[in-house]
């Protein structure tokens, strides 16, 4: 898989600076300690005072250790810069260690090999093939200097082109080392690419409040972490499956839904499990084979809340991954998951919250505050399109009468009706409220005054047939403005006043607004 994302992340070491100057700076003491045996015991092979080279190298890996403590407080790019100059004078003091003890037939020139590895394994791999390529300049480098006699070779050294084998045998061990550490580091870094991108979608997450938009950032999350062909989350309810969001080639989603009752969404619904399918099935996933047409490779995934699944999540990583999906994709996209499912859990408890804020509790329509925000925002709407906006307001007739005569439980049952009928007469786009008391009202977006009293006398019928624990009639005043020459409280006020005056024309009718007076200029 290959990743996205910020190019500097993706090269940035994964070891620390400062860790690897204390790892070096560990393996520069070692180097002191086989430095001092092989004084003691090859004392007679050394072409220079050995007490005083032992001594130069303990005070260079005391100076490192030295370094690699400061780095503490040094900024990244400055303790790196001392770092890679530190291993520069590794090489060169290897080497004229291999050549003042005797050269090629020297066990000390296998520091050579044991420090391109410790780079490679303890840094990266590709500071480790950098030094094995110094390695090899310094060398030629000791080999050349000696040859033209500016370095004295001990009586007995061998000729000068043996260090030839030595250097592929120091290559060859380095390649295979940073083979091995280039795997490894590959899988570093996926993983901690893979769990940036997941902290960055819960960073999201909690921002977000809105179950579309908790479904639009998981699929565009997952997508571009994963490289998908493509991604669909859809939400289970009520039996059947919607389309919320989607990234890549997906078909048509607007007023698309399916009742599960087969094929790998119905299996994964029911049996609450994951699901990872190699293709679709064309006579038993019809309607997600339309909607991901030729479809490969996908991963399907239900998403528990309150113990039933509430969305399902669909990820399809196409042809170009091959037969099998790899282990650690699987397992990443399945923590993407439930980091999802737990925000669309909470989205949608967050949603149901303020619906439940926006409703009445006993009638079920909306409130007082709900129809504040709606109706403006319907004038503020109708301002930028020029159209019309309609307001019905409702009162039931001799409610008071009503409550006295036959009890407070009566009232609330005919307030139950009146919110019932209302909501069934209203159109999807209409906003039905309870306005206070037993007054109601509706809005209708786009309607002018005489589709208002059409509207209105079809609530007024179907509430005196409505069978309910007494006969119901209510008096309505409807009104309609062109918003750009409206206000809210110059709309309801034209609506209540062909209210009162239903009421005062005996109730039980449609009274509709007079129409509105000129605005004189002032000259």
């Amino acid at each position: 898989m290959t990743m996205q994302g910020d190019t500097s992340q993706r090269h940035e070491s994964l070891v620390p600076v400062l860790d690897r100057a204390r790892y070096l700076a560990g393996f520069r003491t070692l180097a002191t300690v086989v430095l001092v045996v092989h004084a003691f015991t090859e004392w007679s092979t050394w072409q220079v005072d050995p007490l005083q080279v032992v001594g130069i190298a303990a005070a260079y890996a005391a100076l490192t250790w030295l370094l690699a403590w400061r780095m503490r407080e040094e900024p990244n790019h400055r303790g790196l810069t001392v770092l890679n100059a530190t291993l520069l004078l590794d090489g060169i003091a290897i080497g004229l260690l291999a050549y003042w003890t005797g050269w090629m037939a020297s066990p000390l020139r296998y520091l050579f090999v044991v420090h391109a590895l410790a780079v490679t394994l303890g840094a990266s791999f590709r500071s480790g093939i950098k030094i094995c390529v110094w390695h090899v300049l310094v060398v030629l480098s000791l080999a050349e200097a000696d040859a033209v006699g500016v370095l004295v070779r001990p009586a007995g050294q061998a000729s000068g082109d043996e260090p030839w084998w030595f250097l592929g045998l120091t290559a060859a061990a380095v390649l295979v080392a940073a083979s091995g550490a280039w795997v490894n580091e590959r899988d570093l870094r996926r993983n901690r690419f893979d769990l940036d991108a997941l902290a960055t979608m819960g960073s999201r997450f909690e921002q977000l409040d809105s179950p579309a938009e908790t479904a639009r950032v998981a699929v565009e999350a997952i997508s571009s972490t994963f490289e998908t062909e493509r991604v669909v989350l859809f939400e289970a309810a009520g039996g059947s499956l919607q389309p919320l969001a989607s990234v890549g080639s997906v078909g048509p989603v607007a007023g698309l839904s399916s009742d599960i009752g087969s094929g790998v969404l119905d299996r994964v619904v029911t049996s609450r499990e994951i699901v990872l399918a190699a293709s679709l099935s064309p006579r038993d996933d019809v309607w997600l084979a339309s909607l991901l047409p030729a479809a490969t490779n996908l991963v399907i995934i239900p998403l528990v809340a309150d113990d039933a699944v509430s969305a399902v999540l669909v990820v399809e990583h196409g042809p170009k991954f091959g037969s099998r999906l790899e282990r650690r994709s699987h397992d990443m996209i399945l923590r993407f998951a439930a980091h999802v499912g737990l925000a669309w859990s909470n989205a949608m408890m967050a949603e149901r919250i303020r619906e439940i804020a926006r409703r009445d509790g006993l009638t079920g329509l909306f409130n007082r505050r709900a129809f504040d925000e709606s109706l403006a925002m319907e004038l503020d709407r109708a301002s930028r399109t020029g159209t019309a906006v309609g307001l019905a307001m409702i009162d039931i007739d001799h409610f008071k009468r009503l409550n006295d005569g036959h009890g407070h439980q009566v009232g609330d049952e005919v307030l139950r009706v009146v919110g019932e009928v209302l909501r069934e007469e209203s159109r999807r786009m209409d906003v039905a409220a309870r306005y206070g008391g037993e007054e109601f009202a509706v809005i209708f977006p786009g309607a002018d005054t005489a589709d208002c009293t059409l509207a209105g006398e079809r609530m007024r019928s179907a509430l005196a047939a409505a069978a309910g624990p007494v006969p119901i009639t209510v008096s309505v005043g409807v009104a309609s403005v062109r918003a750009s020459a409206s206000s809210p409280d110059v709309l309801i006020r034209r609506a209540d006043d062909a209210l009162y005056r239903a009421k005062a024309q005996g109730r039980n009718r449609v009274c509709t607004a007079r129409p509105a007076s000129p605005v004189r200029s002032i000259a």
